[in-house]
């Protein structure tokens, strides 16, 4: 195989008993763990090592040490918490590497940053993870920090927010029962089919023809009745008779208007047809009435030398050389394989709207503080040289113009985010030196003092903006 990705296609490694033995070890001292001493977590990050040296392992110890984080609390998942620390910082290819697609949504969930007495110990964990975790992943737990602390200040807003999407997730699984008319059990109106439904065509549920009190009255939510007759508990996938699988009923599908429009066949495609082959190829009738008369008195053999002459002259373009030839060249509505439009057929294209250059990532309407939030967020989590960061840069100094003109400032949230961002963008470009960088830093310049950030984030935003425009000068 070529172009790599074998290693899917590969056998994983065998786990022996002795490598199973140290896991199991491993394991049995992660339950006795009990505070994070430093002898403790040197002698389970010893015993972790230890296990083995195969992605196979290194993702066994991870997620034993992820399932303990999950299930502990207080002082005994700061020590698990340590344990990883201190893993990764040591083994940064192999641990640090299996443990980075997880790492930001254990540490959102599992990291109690509003505890007053472990929470400065969690923030000077991750303080020393610059170098051992890729720079996004860092910045996006300390914006799972901020609105950690914002959800226990504000428990209010949050259970809210929790009811509210409860409430949405209820009310589209209501409008799905009754786009497809079905019951929670794939069924139809069981008063129907026991021949007691009062809603009549008013009823939301489906209504299949011609088996309206085909059921009995003393069958219950979910049964179903199979062609055999035999009536079926609501669990059963398979008649429990005949071994028919279970009908699957489906409401009839009402064409909105752009369906019937897009069904309905193209006049110019119509007429390209019977440009190209003399009728339309997809009415029957015309296509019969066609061959009808271009068959009528000709033999086979004289059909066949025909469509060879065809062939010679439209297809392979060559001159013709007999008679037949020269009579098919001549010939309008047959054979023919590349027409151009007509002029009544061009005159009826419309020509293509331009595209613009440049598609809205945010929502229209959207605040303009929200919308630095949204572009910012997305920057962070794709990272700095992703294709839609330039994209997204350029809408960022529109929104802050926005912002500037409107004095609308960021919230603390708002801005600590946006200024993270700036923070990933200006390392990346003291690497790259992308000229789309540049001129990111050098339009947000002027308009920085009302946008709302804190005297700090101002003064070191302020100074990459300086940086660039003294390197672009």
């Amino acid at each position: 195989m070529f172009g790599g990705g074998e290693e899917y296609f590969r056998e994983p490694d065998p786990i022996d008993r002795e490598t199973l033995k140290r896991f199991a070890t491993f394991c049995h001292r992660l339950r006795t763990l009990e505070k994070p001493t430093v002898k403790s977590i040197n002698d389970t990050v010893e015993k972790a090592t230890a296990v083995g040296e195969t992605i196979i392992t290194n993702e066994l110890v991870i997620g034993s040490i992820l399932r303990h984080i999950k299930v502990a609390t207080g002082a005994k998942q700061l020590a698990y918490w340590y344990v990883l620390d201190k893993l990764c910082k040591e083994n940064k290819s192999t641990f640090a590497f299996a443990l980075q697609p997880y790492l930001i949504e254990v540490a959102s969930d599992y990291i109690p940053f509003e505890d007053p007495i472990l929470g400065p110990k969690y923030e000077s964990m991750i303080e020393r993870w610059d170098g051992v975790f890729p720079r996004h992943v860092v910045d996006r737990i300390w914006i799972g920090k901020k609105e950690r602390l914002w959800a226990a200040a504000h428990p209010q807003e949050v259970e809210q927010a929790r009811k509210e999407e409860e409430l949405e997730w209820s009310r589209e699984e209501s409008r799905q029962q009754e786009a497809d008319g079905l019951d929670d059990y794939g069924q139809p109106c069981m008063d129907y089919l026991q021949g007691r439904c009062q809603w009549g065509k008013e009823c939301k549920q489906l209504h299949p023809v011609g088996m309206e009190g085909s059921m009995p009255l003393e069958c219950r939510l979910g049964d179903w009745k199979c062609r055999c007759g035999v009536i079926n508990r609501h669990f059963r996938r398979r008649c429990s008779q005949c071994v028919r699988e279970k009908p699957q009923y489906r409401k009839e599908h009402e064409q909105s208007a752009e369906e019937k429009l897009l069904s309905q066949p193209d006049p110019l495609v119509e007429e390209l047809s019977r440009q190209q082959f003399g009728y339309n190829p997809m009415s029957e009738t015309e296509a019969v009435a066609h061959w009808a008369m271009r068959l009528d008195g000709v033999t086979n053999h004289q059909f066949k030398n025909e469509r060879s002459a065809a062939i010679r002259t439209r297809i392979l373009g060559k001159k013709p050389s007999t008679p037949l030839e020269t009579q098919v060249a001549s010939q309008i509505n047959f054979g023919l394989t590349h027409l151009a439009l007509s002029v009544s057929s061009q005159a009826a294209v419309e020509p293509p709207k331009k595209r613009s250059r440049v598609e809205a990532l945010v929502p229209s309407g959207v605040p303009p503080p929200q919308g630095i939030t949204i572009l910012s967020k997305t920057i962070i989590e794709r990272g700095a040289h992703d294709v839609v960061v330039p994209q997204c840069l350029y809408q960022v100094c529109l929104l802050v113009k926005d912002c500037a003109s409107t004095n609308s400032k960021l919230s603390i949230l708002e801005a600590e985010t946006f200024f993270l961002m700036c923070r990933l963008i200006f390392s990346s470009w003291n690497t790259s030196k992308l000229a789309a960088f540049e001129l990111f830093f050098t339009e947000i310049r002027r308009h920085l003092e009302g946008l709302g950030l804190s005297t700090q984030q101002l003064e070191q935003v302020d100074a990459m903006c300086n940086t660039a425009a003294t390197s672009s000068a």
